[in-house]
C-alpha cells in the first residue's frame, strides 16, 4: 500500500482535521470528517491503522470513532436532525425505529422541555418498549450508505416535478444503479 498523500489528499486532511479539532462542539461535522479520513486512508502516511490514527492523533477510541460516524446517520435522516446535538443522543434515537424518530424527539422536547439522551431513552421506551431495543441498524459504511441513500431519496421526493434539475438528479441516480448491478 503506498503510503505517501498526493497534494489534494494531504490537503483534504489537514482541512478535515481542523474541522475534528474545532468540532468536537460539533459531532455531525466531526462525524462526517473522521468518516472520510477512514474511507479514503487519509491516515496512511503516519500511522498504519485508523484505530491508531484515533488514539494518538484525538485521543479517542476506535469505537468512540466509529459512534461518532454513526451517530451522523441518524441526524441526517431526520428532518429535525438540527435538534440533534450529540453524539449520545444520536445513539439512542438509533435504537428507535427510522419511522418513529421524529415522534420520539418532539414528544421528549415537550415532556422535559428540552433534548437529552436520556429523555430519549425514557421516552421510547414508554413509546414502544419492544421496537426500541430488538430493531438492528446496519452499522459502519453500510448503515453511512443507507443514511446517505435514505436522505438522498427525501431530498429526490422534494424536488418539484417541474423543476428542471429534477429529471437530470434521477437519471444520475439511475445510471449509477445500472452501474452497480452489471
Amino acid at each position: 500500500m503506498e503510503k505517501e498523500l498526493t497534494l489534494t489528499e494531504r490537503n483534504d486532511l489537514q482541512y478535515l482535521e481542523q474541522i475534528v479539532e474545532k468540532g468536537l462542539s460539533s459531532f455531525i461535522e466531526v462525524g462526517e470528517a473522521l468518516w472520510k479520513i477512514r474511507e479514503e486512508k487519509l491516515y496512511r502516511a503516519e500511522f498504519k491503522t485508523f484505530e491508531n490514527y484515533c488514539k494518538v492523533r484525538w485521543g479517542i477510541s476506535r469505537i468512540h470513532a466509529h459512534r461518532l460516524i454513526d451517530g451522523v446517520e441518524v441526524v441526517k435522516l431526520l428532518p429535525i436532525g438540527n435538534k440533534i446535538t450529540t453524539e449520545s443522543q444520536a445513539r439512542e434515537l438509533a435504537k428507535v425505529p427510522t419511522e418513529k424518530r421524529e415522534e420520539v424527539v418532539e414528544q421528549t422536547v415537550k415532556r422535559d422541555g428540552k433534548l437529552t439522551a436520556r429523555g430519549i431513552k425514557e421516552t421510547a421506551t414508554e413509546t414502544a418498549p419492544v421496537e426500541v431495543i430488538e430493531e438492528k441498524k446496519p452499522v459502519g459504511l453500510v448503515g453511512f450508505a443507507m443514511g446517505y441513500a435514505e436522505g438522498a431519496i427525501n431530498n429526490l421526493k422534494k424536488i418539484p416535478h417541474n423543476d428542471i434539475d429534477r429529471e437530470r438528479a434521477l437519471r444520475k441516480v439511475l445510471s449509477y444503479i445500472k452501474n452497480e448491478l452489471k
